[in-house]
């Protein structure tokens, strides 16, 4: 199914405060998640996206701001609304499987509709259904604790969708898997999300889950958003260099502005007017960081174009489908992937080409 950003959000998160003690968790955090639509929330540890999840689903109180959860308000610090977790109608999914060990498989699907009083029958087919899904029909009268990680996961994620919950509420339901089952589950779910067209907020610090299943992904640090957007824009525009170097990976080099452009161990990259204009008048002379994605840097042996830096390389290694070089610029090492054909030997002069459409530019 496809996102419907157009719509009524199913989920409105405004201007969220949540402090432990002195320390500020989540600091005036706003989104929204349309029908459909999966948004991630993504970070290094202790940037305050657990915390923005668990307010949203009602395990932790707001210090402020406001939730809406289909157009109800549930948490309002101004207005003193906390509606228990219970009663939110969300569907939780935890890195720790949370599966009662006491119970059948079947059962611990099940276990939300006999909460909620759904007919034994209505509660079977349901049951079915979901684990059919999830492939593990044939698990239904099995004990929780038979079966492996994965298997486990896959119940907690049934057990969360079979009663058809306002929004999934994924946090880091992926951390401990081992690495050979995470992309299996991970398209799984991501098949799940789109069959059944459920709006799912996302928490992870794995950027390669975030830009596979994302329609936006909310870049989190020290309890702020950085940036909000699309996987391609957060990637190709990162609005700060946080959100650049927490993103894939960078090339940086340092460098000095210049009334052309930047130097950079010396040698003057000549960026476009359009680039240029986006500096923001950085005056020449200033320090700055240099930034580029290694896709965006070529290797040759001559210099071509404006934008070519001289360097040496220091040593190569052979990674199957490609070479990856680290060739050395003005002091600093940089590592470039290139064809097998076009790699150059350990000591070899070699110029490192910039695309000067792809080149972002931080003050140092």
């Amino acid at each position: 199914m496809i996102a419907d950003r157009s719509a009524e959000p199913v989920l409105r998160a405004s201007n969220l405060v949540k402090r432990f003690g002195a320390t500020v968790a989540v600091d005036d955090v706003s989104f929204t998640v349309g029908p459909g639509e999966v948004v991630t929330l993504l970070g290094p540890s202790g940037c305050g996206k657990s915390s923005t999840l668990r307010a949203v689903a009602g395990l932790e109180p707001l210090d402020g701001g406001e939730i809406e959860l289909g157009g109800r308000v549930v948490s309002s610090a101004a207005r003193g609304v906390f509606v228990a977790p219970e009663r939110r109608n969300v569907g939780v999914v935890f890195q720790s499987y949370a599966i009662w060990p006491h119970m059948t498989v079947g059962e611990n699907v099940g276990y939300p509709l006999r909460l909620r009083g759904v007919p034994a029958a209505e509660r079977h087919r349901k049951v079915a259904e979901m684990l059919d899904m999830v492939g593990l029909a044939d698990y239904a009268s099995r004990s929780a604790t038979k079966l492996s990680g994965g298997q486990q996961q896959r119940v907690a994620l049934a057990r969360a969708l079979c009663y058809e919950p306002t929004i999934l509420l994924l946090d880091e339901p992926l951390s401990n898997l081992d690495a050979q089952l995470r992309p299996e589950l991970l398209a799984q779910i991501h098949m799940l999300q789109r069959q059944r067209g459920t709006a799912v907020l996302f928490v992870t610090h794995d950027q390669a889950e975030a830009m596979t299943v994302s329609h936006r992904i909310a870049v989190m640090r020290e309890g702020h958003i950085e940036q909000i957007g699309p996987p391609l824009q957060i990637y190709e525009h990162p609005a700060t260099a946080f959100v650049q170097h927490f993103i894939g990976r960078t090339v940086s080099l340092p460098g000095v502005m210049a009334n052309e452009g930047v130097l950079v161990d010396g040698q003057l990259l000549a960026l476009d007017h359009v680039f240029c204009q986006e500096l923001g008048g950085l005056p020449p002379g200033r320090e700055v960081i240099v930034t580029s994605r290694p896709e965006a840097v070529t290797l040759t042996h001559a210099p071509t174009g404006p934008c070519a830096l001289p360097g040496v390389v220091e040593e190569t290694t052979y990674l199957g489908d490609r070479i990856e070089c680290e060739v050395s610029v003005g002091g600093c090492a940089v590592r470039v992937g290139v064809d097998k054909g076009g790699a150059g030997r350990p000591g070899d002069r070699v110029y490192l080409t910039l695309d000067a459409s792809r080149v972002k530019i931080w003050a140092a």
